[in-house]
């Protein structure tokens, strides 16, 4: 699957490509799962050249409140392989990775709006951030 994948990323022309996966291992008999998210950008003309893949992943548990409430803990963070970029493609950049905002997550699937909640499924998902990366302490 992920050969797959960087195959449709790697050779899908002249754009910018992005991609995501998101997968959540839930058995139904418990109410915890865990979930995992990947997002992939790169400028698919530029990776066989030496551009670089960009990559925001994140990986938590989730925790069912009930059927239509969820709780969930994200620790997200980011990866780039070496390569240049295309602001300044006379610099290069060098492979990193660091943690970024770690976020905690409801989400309530069930939203009853009026005159809406027969024609449309409305869902309401709210994130608080806690600020631990390196950006978000310059500020």
């Amino acid at each position: 699957m992920l050969r797959l994948f960087l195959c449709i990323i790697l050779f899908s022309g002249n754009l910018w490509a992005q991609s995501s996966i998101q997968e959540t291992v839930d058995t139904g008999f418990s109410n915890w799962s865990w979930s995992a998210f990947s997002l992939l950008v790169a400028n698919s003309s530029e990776v066989s050249e030496g551009g670089e893949l960009f990559t925001y992943n994140y990986v938590g548990p989730n925790y069912r409140l009930n059927f239509n409430e969820r709780l969930a803990i994200k620790i997200p963070f980011l990866a780039q392989t070496a390569g240049y970029d295309d602001i300044n493609p006379q610099c290069g950049t060098d492979q990193d990775m660091e943690l970024a905002d770690p976020f905690i997550n409801y989400s309530n699937y069930n939203m009853q709006l009026p005159l809406v909640s027969r024609l449309v499924d409305t869902y309401w998902d709210g994130r608080v951030y806690v600020p631990v990366s390196k950006p978000s302490r310059c500020l």
